[in-house]
Formats: C-alpha cells, structure tokens, sequence
C-alpha cells in the first residue's frame, strides 16, 4: 500500500465513505487550521473522522453520551497551537507530526496483515486512538472514557468472523454446534409444532420454543424491560391466540429439521 506519492498523502488508499465523509480528508487539513497547528496530528483525523455519516467514530461517541460536535470540541483544546503560524496547505509528509505519521504506518501495516486493500474508517479511528497524543489521552482520562477497551471493541469489531456451519452436507442440522441450552429450544420447538400438528417449524413455533423455555435469555429480557411483568404477562397471556392462529391437524411423521430452501 502506497501511503504516499511524491511525498503525499495518496487518497486512493482511504474506503470512499472515509473520503466522501471527510471531502477527501481536507477536513483533517480545516481542523488543524482551526487548532492554529503547523503540524498536522492524529488528533486532527480523530476530529475528521467524527465527520463521517453513520461511520463508527459516530456510533461509538453516541454510546459514550457524546456528539460529533463536543468530541472534536475536546479534541481541538489538546492539539498543539502555534499562534501566527501557517497550517498545512496539503498532506505531505514534511506536514505531519509523529504522531500521525505512526497512526498512518499503523493503519497501512493493519490493511496488509488482513487482506485489506483500503484504509477503513473503523481502522483509521482504531489506529488514531492506539496514537493518541499524550494530551488526548489525559482529556480522555478526565471524561471517564477508556481507550483500551474502545480500542478493545474496535478490535473485536474487526475480527473477521469464523463460518459457523449449522448444517450438514444433506441438509440435516450439526446440533454439535449448538449449545445445550440451544438444544434445549430446538426440543421446544419441535415439541411445540408437533402439538399443533404442523408438518415443518415455522418462526411462530420458534417463539413459543423461547418463551416457554424458563430461565433463558428471553425471559431475562423481558424481565428487565419496563413495566416487566406486566409485560411478561402480556405476552403470555397472548399464546393461547397464538396457537389459534396456527394451522392444526398436520402430521410430522418422519418431519426433521433441514435447511430451508434459498
């Protein structure tokens, strides 16, 4: 991956949406115009990339109770001013501070190890912080915010995700690859279609399966939304209509779970 060419920051490794979101990253070059900074910082690509629409810097700050706008508004306090001083007219490598220049190397290095050939926003955001100036990581300290484990979800967010094959060659499903508890649904749900004399399961059947099996995931849900039990009582006061809308009378002699047809 080419970060630079004669000694400029190549767009052309950057995903399009880092691009469009930050107007081909001069918005890096407008925040540190608006620090008064004569090097450009990874604090300056962790204010642009706030910017990207829907982008997971965006995401991330909305679980951390804070807006685009109060992030680059912290961030702008920590860059480096050099008052009467000219900003960065480009992204050229005699322009960026260290920090930066490590951020970049980082995210190239990253792309490389995983197949990737463009900068993602989530990579650029995730190599930001792990080069966070010593400022930055001070401000964020001070607002009780964790790098290590947002790098942390960043990194896990990345991890490409293993296949899981729930069915076999035949159609048939792999219960080996379900949990006891799993297992335990799928018994409920083939109880509860049999009951009903329904030939194939359906995501009806898969609902009574869930609620009907005591103590798992769905009842704790339940349990702990507002107004929980009435609405737990709601809900299962609301099966008996449920089966009345289910067919009835349909054998499942010799029925088995297979893979639906794509």
């Amino acid at each position: 991956m080419d970060l630079f060419v004669n000694g400029k920051l190549n767009h052309q490794v950057f995903d399009m949406d880092v691009r469009q979101g930050t107007h081909d990253l001069s918005d890096v070059l407008v925040a540190a115009a608006h620090t008064q900074s004569t090097a450009v910082e990874s604090t300056h690509f962790l204010m642009a990339v706030a910017k990207v629409p829907g982008g997971m810097t965006q995401k991330s700050l909305a679980r951390l109770g804070m807006t685009a706008e109060q992030w680059e508004s912290g961030l702008a306090t920590c860059a480096v001013q050099t008052p009467g001083g000219l900003p960065p007219a480009h992204l050229l490598e005699t322009s960026l501070h260290d920090s930066a220049m490590a951020m970049l190397r980082a995210t190239a290095s990253r792309c490389t190890r995983d197949g990737r050939e463009r900068i993602s926003e989530s990579i650029l955001l995730l190599s930001a912080l792990q080069h966070a100036t010593p400022a930055v990581c001070q401000l964020c300290a001070s607002a009780d915010i964790d790098l290590t484990h947002w790098c942390k979800e960043l990194e896990d967010a990345l991890t490409p995700v293993t296949p899981l094959e729930v069915f076999k060659h035949d159609g048939m499903v792999r219960l080996d690859t379900f949990s006891p508890s799993a297992k335990k649904v799928l018994r409920l749900l083939r109880t509860e279609a049999e009951s009903l004399g329904y030939q194939g399961a359906d995501p009806r059947h898969l609902l009574l399966a869930l609620l009907a099996q005591e103590g798992g995931a769905t009842h704790y849900g339940l349990y702990h939304q507002s107004n929980r039990y009435m609405r737990r009582r709601a809900i299962m006061g609301h099966l008996p209509l449920l089966n009345r809308l289910l067919p009835k009378k349909m054998s499942l002699v010799g029925a088995s779970f297979t893979q639906p047809p794509l």
